[in-house]
């Protein structure tokens, strides 16, 4: 599942000044920014280990958010799950945070085997005017009936594997009408296209995706294997 990375989102969240509190709130800015800055190198556990220090000081969204997305990176879903549940209860979150939180809430979810759950946040986001990439909710979803597709397909239910087929192409279709140039949604829509017998509009998906990422490995030995 594509969890949405609020890393650089929550770097430009504002500090709200408080005269008494300064140094309070500095302390665990630092932290909260050491954290961000380990994970964009790639360093989980320094990034945890440091979002942690500032969990001490302030629980606020923004941190809460962090060191769940952290933890999902690091697999451990169960602790996700709970800082993510405790975020979005926060009074003081705003709808748009709260749904940019909720995507990556249904992926904990659906890792630990809430499929149904995690379905209905990514529908609700399609719909909801404060989440800023509804194409990501889409393209999720499109991978819930692509994953329904693969457990399908070597069994007897023919039928049901063609039609959460179907349904994936479709909501990776949605995601592409939003953002064309989705890397990922145009990828998995040409895998879907494939399964589908459909190879000259694989053939298409493939060549637009290059033409954007001409190093994509994946998209070149999918257009070779087609020729």
């Amino acid at each position: 599942m594509k969890i949405r990375t609020l890393l650089l989102a929550l770097s430009c969240t504002a500090f709200i000044p408080s005269c008494g509190k300064k140094k309070k709130r500095n302390t665990a800015q630092e932290h909260y920014h050491n954290s961000i800055r380990a994970a964009s190198t790639g360093n989980i556990e320094l990034a945890i280990t440091c979002i942690d220090k500032a969990l001490v000081r302030d629980k606020r969204p923004q941190h809460l958010a962090l060191k769940a997305t952290l933890c999902y990176q690091n697999h451990d879903f169960d602790t996700s799950k709970k800082l993510f549940e405790q975020c979005l209860k926060d009074k003081t979150i705003t709808v748009e945070y709260a749904a940019d939180v909720s995507n990556n809430y249904a992926c904990v979810l659906n890792q630990i085997g809430d499929r149904t759950s995690a379905e209905r946040i990514w529908k609700s986001l399609t719909m909801n005017s404060h989440y800023s990439s509804p194409e990501v909710a889409w393209f999720n979803l499109g991978l819930r009936a692509w994953n329904d597709y693969i457990i399908l397909k070597p069994t007897q239910h023919k039928q049901h594997a063609q039609a959460a087929l179907k349904i994936a192409q479709q909501r990776f279709e949605k995601a592409l009408l939003l953002e064309p140039n989705y890397i990922d949604a145009l990828y998995c829509k040409a895998q879907a296209q494939i399964e589908m017998k459909q190879k000259a509009q694989a053939k298409k998906s493939l060549s637009n995706l290059l033409a954007l990422t001409p190093n994509h490995s994946g998209a070149r030995n999918l257009i070779a294997a087609l020729k």
